[in-house]
Protein backbone atom coordinates (compact mmCIF):
# COMPACT_ATOMS: atom_id res chain seq x y z
CA UNK A 1 0.00 0.00 0.00
CA UNK A 2 1.04 3.84 -0.53
CA UNK A 3 1.14 4.67 2.78
CA UNK A 4 2.62 2.02 4.63
CA UNK A 5 6.64 2.23 4.79
CA UNK A 6 8.71 -0.87 5.21
CA UNK A 7 10.77 -1.00 8.29
CA UNK A 8 12.79 -2.92 10.60
CA UNK A 9 13.60 -2.29 14.65
CA UNK A 10 16.69 -0.79 15.01
CA UNK A 11 17.60 0.05 18.27
CA UNK A 12 15.55 1.04 21.50
CA UNK A 13 16.60 3.65 23.98
CA UNK A 14 14.78 3.66 27.99
CA UNK A 15 14.56 7.41 28.01
CA UNK A 16 13.08 8.39 31.24
CA UNK A 17 11.59 6.09 34.12
CA UNK A 18 8.43 4.36 32.08
CA UNK A 19 9.57 5.88 29.41
CA UNK A 20 11.13 4.17 25.65
CA UNK A 21 12.46 5.36 22.11
CA UNK A 22 12.33 3.16 19.42
CA UNK A 23 14.19 3.61 15.84
CA UNK A 24 13.60 2.36 13.36
CA UNK A 25 15.89 1.84 9.97
CA UNK A 26 13.31 2.63 6.78
CA UNK A 27 13.93 0.70 3.71
CA UNK A 28 13.26 3.60 1.22
CA UNK A 29 14.01 7.45 2.25
CA UNK A 30 11.19 9.08 3.85
CA UNK A 31 10.28 12.93 3.77
CA UNK A 32 7.65 14.72 6.20
CA UNK A 33 7.06 17.73 7.96
CA UNK A 34 9.10 17.85 11.65
CA UNK A 35 5.60 17.55 14.17
CA UNK A 36 3.94 14.65 12.02
CA UNK A 37 2.82 11.51 13.44
CA UNK A 38 3.02 8.03 11.83
CA UNK A 39 1.50 4.57 12.75
CA UNK A 40 3.11 1.15 13.41
CA UNK A 41 1.89 -2.29 12.24
CA UNK A 42 3.36 -5.21 14.24
CA UNK A 43 3.61 -8.43 12.50
CA UNK A 44 2.81 -10.01 15.28
CA UNK A 45 1.58 -9.49 19.34
CA UNK A 46 3.18 -11.72 21.98
CA UNK A 47 1.00 -10.37 24.39
CA UNK A 48 -3.47 -10.13 23.58
CA UNK A 49 -4.17 -6.60 23.08
CA UNK A 50 -8.20 -5.72 22.49
CA UNK A 51 -7.06 -2.65 19.72
CA UNK A 52 -4.92 -4.96 17.48
CA UNK A 53 -1.54 -4.24 16.39
CA UNK A 54 -1.53 -0.91 15.43
CA UNK A 55 -1.22 2.38 17.21
CA UNK A 56 -0.37 5.99 16.14
CA UNK A 57 2.64 7.80 17.65
CA UNK A 58 4.17 11.33 17.28
CA UNK A 59 7.48 11.47 15.31
CA UNK A 60 10.33 12.79 17.49
CA UNK A 61 13.52 12.11 15.22
CA UNK A 62 14.16 14.97 13.11
CA UNK A 63 13.04 15.14 9.07
CA UNK A 64 16.84 15.64 8.31
CA UNK A 65 17.89 11.68 9.43
CA UNK A 66 16.27 10.30 6.08
CA UNK A 67 17.15 6.61 7.42
CA UNK A 68 15.19 5.99 10.20
CA UNK A 69 12.32 7.13 12.22
CA UNK A 70 11.97 7.39 15.90
CA UNK A 71 8.98 7.26 18.55
CA UNK A 72 8.81 7.22 21.63
CA UNK A 73 6.16 6.21 24.43
CA UNK A 74 5.23 5.81 28.15
CA UNK A 75 4.81 2.39 28.76
CA UNK A 76 1.17 1.78 30.37
CA UNK A 77 1.06 -2.22 30.24
CA UNK A 78 -0.63 -2.29 26.84
CA UNK A 79 -0.27 -6.04 24.39
CA UNK A 80 0.55 -3.65 21.77
CA UNK A 81 3.90 -1.63 24.06
CA UNK A 82 4.76 -5.00 25.45
CA UNK A 83 5.55 -6.62 22.33
CA UNK A 84 6.74 -3.69 20.92
CA UNK A 85 9.90 -3.67 23.71
CA UNK A 86 10.28 -7.20 23.65
CA UNK A 87 10.06 -8.01 19.73
CA UNK A 88 13.59 -9.20 18.45
CA UNK A 89 16.24 -6.35 16.95
CA UNK A 90 15.33 -6.61 13.33
CA UNK A 91 12.34 -7.96 13.43
CA UNK A 92 10.61 -6.45 10.42
CA UNK A 93 7.27 -3.99 10.95
CA UNK A 94 5.06 -1.64 8.46
CA UNK A 95 5.13 2.21 9.43
CA UNK A 96 2.38 4.83 7.88
CA UNK A 97 3.93 7.27 5.91
CA UNK A 98 4.09 10.49 8.20
CA UNK A 99 1.10 12.99 8.05
CA UNK A 100 -0.64 15.93 10.33
CA UNK A 101 -1.12 19.43 10.70
CA UNK A 102 1.02 19.74 14.34
CA UNK A 103 3.79 21.24 12.37
CA UNK A 104 5.99 24.77 12.45
CA UNK A 105 4.50 27.83 10.96
CA UNK A 106 5.23 28.95 7.40
CA UNK A 107 5.42 32.85 9.28
CA UNK A 108 9.04 32.70 10.57
CA UNK A 109 7.82 36.00 12.63
CA UNK A 110 5.72 34.29 14.89
CA UNK A 111 6.46 33.62 18.21
CA UNK A 112 5.84 30.12 19.04
CA UNK A 113 4.86 28.60 22.51
CA UNK A 114 4.67 24.94 23.25
CA UNK A 115 3.29 23.59 26.00
CA UNK A 116 4.34 19.61 26.53
CA UNK A 117 2.60 17.52 29.08
CA UNK A 118 4.96 15.01 29.88
CA UNK A 119 4.68 12.16 27.08
CA UNK A 120 3.25 15.15 24.89
CA UNK A 121 7.30 16.44 24.26
CA UNK A 122 7.45 13.89 21.56
CA UNK A 123 6.28 15.88 18.38
CA UNK A 124 8.16 18.97 19.78
CA UNK A 125 11.36 17.35 20.17
CA UNK A 126 11.03 16.31 16.01
CA UNK A 127 10.46 20.43 15.52
CA UNK A 128 12.85 21.81 18.10
CA UNK A 129 15.76 18.96 16.33
CA UNK A 130 14.78 20.52 13.51
CA UNK A 131 14.45 23.77 14.25
CA UNK A 132 18.11 23.68 15.44
CA UNK A 133 19.81 21.57 12.22
CA UNK A 134 18.08 24.25 9.77
CA UNK A 135 19.03 27.24 11.91
CA UNK A 136 15.88 28.46 11.33
CA UNK A 137 14.39 31.66 12.76
CA UNK A 138 11.67 30.85 14.46
CA UNK A 139 11.65 32.67 18.77
CA UNK A 140 9.92 28.92 20.57
CA UNK A 141 9.47 29.17 23.88
CA UNK A 142 8.99 25.66 25.55
CA UNK A 143 7.21 25.04 28.30
CA UNK A 144 7.65 21.46 29.50
CA UNK A 145 5.39 19.41 32.80
CA UNK A 146 6.27 16.85 34.38
CA UNK A 147 5.21 14.98 37.47
CA UNK A 148 8.66 14.28 38.86
CA UNK A 149 12.18 14.80 37.58
CA UNK A 150 12.64 11.21 37.04
CA UNK A 151 9.68 10.89 34.16
CA UNK A 152 10.99 14.40 32.22
CA UNK A 153 12.68 12.61 28.85
CA UNK A 154 14.83 14.34 26.31
CA UNK A 155 15.74 16.72 29.29
CA UNK A 156 19.32 16.44 28.85
CA UNK A 157 18.51 16.77 25.08
CA UNK A 158 16.60 19.85 25.48
CA UNK A 159 19.13 21.33 27.51
CA UNK A 160 22.02 20.66 24.57
CA UNK A 161 19.25 22.58 21.77
CA UNK A 162 18.57 25.52 24.39
CA UNK A 163 22.68 26.45 24.01
CA UNK A 164 22.82 25.51 20.32
CA UNK A 165 19.36 27.61 19.29
CA UNK A 166 19.73 31.54 20.27
CA UNK A 167 15.74 31.35 19.30
CA UNK A 168 15.18 28.51 21.49
CA UNK A 169 14.13 29.03 25.60
CA UNK A 170 13.58 26.31 27.52
CA UNK A 171 11.26 26.13 30.79
CA UNK A 172 10.81 23.36 33.01
CA UNK A 173 8.30 22.61 35.51
CA UNK A 174 7.72 19.64 38.09
CA UNK A 175 4.24 19.53 38.63
CA UNK A 176 1.13 21.26 36.82
CA UNK A 177 0.46 23.43 39.92
CA UNK A 178 3.20 26.08 39.74
CA UNK A 179 3.12 26.05 36.06
CA UNK A 180 -0.75 26.89 35.94
CA UNK A 181 -0.19 29.81 38.37
CA UNK A 182 2.66 30.86 35.76
CA UNK A 183 0.15 30.57 32.80
CA UNK A 184 -2.22 32.46 34.47
CA UNK A 185 0.32 35.29 35.61
CA UNK A 186 1.73 35.59 31.90
CA UNK A 187 1.03 38.66 29.60
CA UNK A 188 0.96 39.23 25.81
CA UNK A 189 -0.34 35.64 25.83
CA UNK A 190 -2.09 37.04 21.95
CA UNK A 191 1.38 37.38 20.51
CA UNK A 192 2.28 33.51 20.57
CA UNK A 193 1.28 30.55 17.96
CA UNK A 194 0.41 28.23 21.13
CA UNK A 195 1.15 24.33 20.75
CA UNK A 196 -0.40 22.09 23.37
CA UNK A 197 0.63 19.04 23.68
CA UNK A 198 -0.41 16.29 26.82
CA UNK A 199 -2.70 13.99 28.52
CA UNK A 200 -6.38 15.43 27.83
CA UNK A 201 -7.25 16.64 30.85
CA UNK A 202 -4.14 19.21 30.63
CA UNK A 203 -4.88 20.17 27.15
CA UNK A 204 -8.11 21.27 28.41
CA UNK A 205 -6.81 23.01 30.91
CA UNK A 206 -4.33 25.05 29.32
CA UNK A 207 -6.97 25.78 26.29
CA UNK A 208 -9.27 27.28 28.68
CA UNK A 209 -6.58 29.45 30.49
CA UNK A 210 -5.57 30.94 26.79
CA UNK A 211 -9.59 31.22 25.64
CA UNK A 212 -9.63 32.93 29.21
CA UNK A 213 -7.19 35.40 28.13
CA UNK A 214 -8.42 36.76 24.92
CA UNK A 215 -5.69 34.23 22.85
CA UNK A 216 -7.37 33.73 19.65
CA UNK A 217 -8.75 30.20 19.53
CA UNK A 218 -7.01 29.76 15.67
CA UNK A 219 -3.74 30.49 17.27
CA UNK A 220 -4.24 26.71 19.43
CA UNK A 221 -3.39 23.76 18.20
CA UNK A 222 -3.60 20.65 20.47
CA UNK A 223 -2.72 17.11 20.41
CA UNK A 224 -4.28 14.67 23.11
CA UNK A 225 -1.99 12.33 24.38
CA UNK A 226 -3.88 9.24 25.99
CA UNK A 227 -2.98 5.71 27.39
CA UNK A 228 -2.49 3.24 24.98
Amino acid sequence: MKNRIQAKIKNRKKVAEGTYKVHFSVAEKVDFIAGQHTGVWLPRLLHDDSRGNFRLFSVCSSPNNKKEISITFRDMGSGFKRTLLELPIGTEVELMKPAGFFVLPLDKDQKIAFIAGGIGITPFMSMLNYAAEEKLPHKITLYYVNSSAETGAFLPELKKIEKKNKNFTLNNFIGREKFTETMKKMKNQEEFLWYIAGPPRMVAEMRNILFLNKVNPAKILTEEFEGY
